[in-house]
């Protein structure tokens, strides 16, 4: 993968003796490599909470659909439980997996 095309890179170059004037150079593109690192850990993070949030939201969904339409249902709200119309949750939950999907997708592309 990247990261470990990376991580191997920066292993090679840390017994290279660098010439005077690239020096400042170098550090600058350390640097950035370092950031970039850094960004990228940050977005598979992200990735992995929004794949986790998505298979949540499905498993819900998957609970709810197998209930009647005539069952009363609550959402969390906060510390309390507010009563909703099945319709209303089944919707919630769809739109939920849809944006965390889009979420995953956008950010596997970035």
């Amino acid at each position: 993968t990247i990261a470990q095309h990376l991580f191997t890179t920066q292993n090679i170059m840390s017994g290279v003796q660098i010439p005077e004037g690239k020096r400042e150079e170098f550090q600058d593109l350390q640097n950035r490599f370092l950031r970039f690192r850094q960004q990228f850990a940050q977005v598979n993070a992200q990735i992995q909470i929004n794949e986790r949030d998505k298979r949540r939201h499905e498993l819900t969904l998957a609970d709810i659909e197998g209930l009647g339409s005539d069952r009363v249902v609550y959402s969390a709200l906060g510390k309390i439980f507010i009563r909703r119309p099945m319709t209303e949750l089944q919707d919630s939950e769809k739109a939920a997996v849809s944006k965390c999907g889009k979420d995953v997708d956008t950010l596997s592309v970035s």
